[in-house]
């Protein structure tokens, strides 16, 4: 339980170390009839309904992102014990479900730790005659600025719940100010050290010093306004009261009541920590493991990218300037293997620019967030986009039409627009994902960007390097496409990343020196994936905190880092499965991983890889025949082992270790269907599995020992 306790954020943590990690689940709020769950290390979830995955959801530790059956569940924790679902999902299409029913009226799906009596809990249903309420709103609660101020817009778009946080009452004051200062401050007054704030979505409190020495003291105080020149934020604890003066990164300068200055700069340390419910009775070196292991979780680093400075002031630059102009007609295009920080950076980039717009520094603009890889199909982008704009321009979204239909009414919408109306700022991840027969789909999203007035900024991101000007020709040379790259990581990169994470929890003692220093030298060698080298480290501290007592713990060391590396390999199947393999069918795989490296992208060409695997056979083969082969046999090799690879690429695609991408028509046989495309010149690529990434796969071929060729080709380094 230990370990499934260091992984949960605080509120959950403490829940499950007191009544354990079996919840009941009730889908009508009160009566669980037999369903429960259970969370489980390594973000695994088991269910009355069958196995799960759970993960944390960034920036709010009070909720838990739980995914089984067909439906993803945002779980919040509320006081008591007890959770509640506060949003549901679609897990294959990302699309909003609503409340279970209970005679046609939605109600709150609950639950609470199996060792409790079930909350006495009552749900305000309405009388059938009445229409249904209004879905209830997302709770927002303290956090760092950071985690209050991400990108709500593309969070809340499906919810409707698209209101400003501006406004009179307290609650919406509370909010604001959690939005401009959220988070833990050290205080100056004239000069002079003073205390801390501590702001959150309802409030905040000092703490200080009375006197000087002695115990702390805590004392409680609102920021009311709403941070207009009508409004202005100001606080009023009792005793005195001041005026914010100017706001810049970190730095907030007050001018007091009486005199004087107060001026605030933003703890970052304190701030994340104070986001954790720790174990006061666990030991230091627990503790500190505990931190080690939130903080290296993917989403929890505050918006920090170290190494990705560059990448980020070219989105800015871009992003700024079409917000202030009114869009701009190129098209930015970030492109890079995955784990390289590209969605990061950009979201990042889009939540400063959100505090600028907040703070009258940039005009208002909407932000749309579409990832290519949660569409059930090309075509279904325009839905989703058009319910986004939808949800943010009137606070809910019509029903979902066809695509067609979605594209035409979008069409009609960026043809005729108003000087005054805001710049759109319209995100495409994964946009390699859109590919479709002809590349219709792209060149139609393309094609905004040349209307007069769409006032339209277009950010796409792939995995792929080139494929403006290898799938869109005439886009291409039509519009200026605006590329940012961003290189794997190197070692540098990696071990400053996790010693950021590691400092930002105050947990710098949590690894040896050594053990930071191999991780990031054997995943930069590997493959560059900052979230490789993170999942690793979290690994590493389970098997710390499961290996020994209380009294035995200790760093983690080289030893567990290795260990970690195993037991990643281990838990993919679909790894496991390629020491089954024939010789041929793993050298096939070994072709593609090798242009994968080559060409740094995560799909590369049939074409290529074929080249690439012939290769390797006929060198293989002339190595172990040496010269007893004749020449005749060896001008046939290529034919043979090109045919051989047509029947290997439906085993592999079947066992789902290799992906086909095909940008013509599909069959039920998409090998065939490759190889004829291939000889037709059509366009068709390779990738491995969608579970898996390049660099599971050469770890997997390294290790079969009969096998010396991979080991030569991969250059996989060893631990020293």
């Amino acid at each position: 339980m230990l370990a499934v306790c260091s992984q949960l954020p605080g509120p959950w943590a403490k829940i499950c170390q007191q009544h354990g990690t079996v919840f009941a689940w009730a889908h009508n709020g009160s009566k669980p009839s037999g369903g429960w769950i259970e969370i489980k290390s390594g973000g695994m979830l088991a269910s009355k309904w069958g196995d799960g995955m759970w993960s944390q959801v960034p920036g709010n530790p009070h909720r838990l992102d739980i995914t089984f059956g067909a439906a993803r569940h945002i779980c919040h924790m509320v006081e008591g014990s007890c959770f509640e679902v506060v949003r549901r999902l679609s897990a294959k299409t990302e699309k909003e479900l609503g409340d279970p029913k209970v005679n046609g009226v939605a109600v709150t799906t609950r639950g609470w730790p199996t060792s409790l009596q079930p909350p006495a809990v009552k749900q305000d249903l309405p009388a059938p005659s009445t229409p249904p309420a209004k879905k209830r709103e997302l709770r927002d609660d303290m956090g760092t600025p950071e985690k209050t101020s991400a990108p709500k817009r593309r969070r809340l778009a499906a919810t409707g719940d698209m209101s400003s946080v501006k406004g009179k009452s307290v609650q919406a004051a509370a909010a604001a100010a959690a939005t401009v200062f959220g988070g833990t401050w050290s205080i100056e007054v004239n000069g002079e050290a003073w205390g801390k704030a501590h702001v959150g979505s309802t409030g905040g409190y000092f703490t200080f010093a009375k006197g000087g020495v002695g115990a702390e003291v805590c004392m409680a105080f609102q920021i009311s306004g709403d941070g207009t020149p009508q409004d202005p934020f100001r606080i009023d604890d009792g005793d005195s009261h001041a005026c914010l003066k100017s706001s810049s990164k970190g730095v907030r300068e007050w001018t007091l009541a009486g005199g004087g200055r107060s001026v605030w700069t933003h703890d970052e340390q304190a701030s994340w920590c104070d986001s954790l419910i720790e174990d006061k009775d666990a030991s230091p070196i627990a503790r500190c493991l505990t931190r080690a292991a939130a903080a290296l979780r993917p989403g929890a680093g505050n918006g920090r990218l170290p190494g990705r400075e560059g990448e980020q002031s070219e989105v800015e630059h871009f992003l700024r300037d079409a917000v202030a102009t009114g869009g701009r007609q190129q098209v930015m295009y970030v492109a890079g293997m995955p784990g390289t920080g590209k969605t990061a950076s950009v979201l990042e980039v889009v939540s400063r620019l959100e505090r600028a717009s907040e703070s009258g520094k940039l005009p208002k603009f909407t932000f749309l967030h579409v990832n290519g890889m949660c569409l059930s199909s090309p075509m279904a982008v325009f839905s989703d986009i058009l319910q986004q704009l939808q949800a943010q321009r009137n606070g809910f979204a019509r029903a979902p039409m066809s695509g067609s239909r979605a594209y035409e009414e979008l069409t009609r919408l960026f043809s005729d627009r108003g000087k005054d109306d805001e710049t759109i700022v319209l995100l495409i991840d994964e946009i390699d994902s859109l590919v479709s027969p002809g590349q219709t789909v792209l060149y139609q999203l393309f094609n905004w960007m040349s209307l007069q007035n769409a006032r339209l900024a277009l950010v796409s991101i792939a995995n792929t390097m080139d494929l403006p000007e290898r799938l869109l020709p005439r886009i291409a040379s039509r519009l200026a496409v605006v590329p940012v790259k961003f290189a794997a990581y190197d070692r540098p990169q990696l071990r400053r990343i996790m010693a950021d994470r590691l400092w930002l929890a105050k947990a710098e003692g949590a690894f040896t020196k050594d053990a930071l220093e191999i991780c990031a030298a054997k995943v930069a060698a590997a493959s560059g994936d900052a979230r490789k080298a993170l999942q690793v480290c979290r690994r590493a501290i389970e098997i710390q905190l499961e290996e020994c007592s209380a009294s035995e713990l200790g760093p983690v060391t080289l030893k567990h880092v290795t260990a970690a590396e195993e037991s990643l390999l281990r838990v993919n199947p679909a790894t496991k499965s390629i020491e089954g393999l024939s010789l041929k069918a793993r050298r096939l795989l070994l072709a593609v991983v090798l242009e994968m490296k080559r060409s740094e992208n995560i799909l590369v060409p049939l074409r290529d890889a074929l080249r690439r695997y012939v290769n390797i056979m006929t060198s293989s083969q002339r190595r172990e025949d040496g010269d007893s082969s004749s020449a005749s046999a060896q001008d046939s090799m290529p034919s043979e082992h090109a045919d051989d690879a047509q029947f290997i690429l439906k085993r592999l695609e079947a066992m789902h270790l290799l992906r086909i991408h095909c940008t013509g028509s599909w069959s039920d046989d998409t090998a065939m269907c490759a190889m004829y495309m291939e000889g037709s010149g059509q366009e068709v690529m390779l990738g491995v599995g969608q579970s898996l990434d390049a660099d599971d796969v050469a770890d997997a071929l390294s290790g079969c020992l009969e096998d010396d060729v991979a080991k030569d080709l991969l250059d996989i380094p060893d631990a020293s």
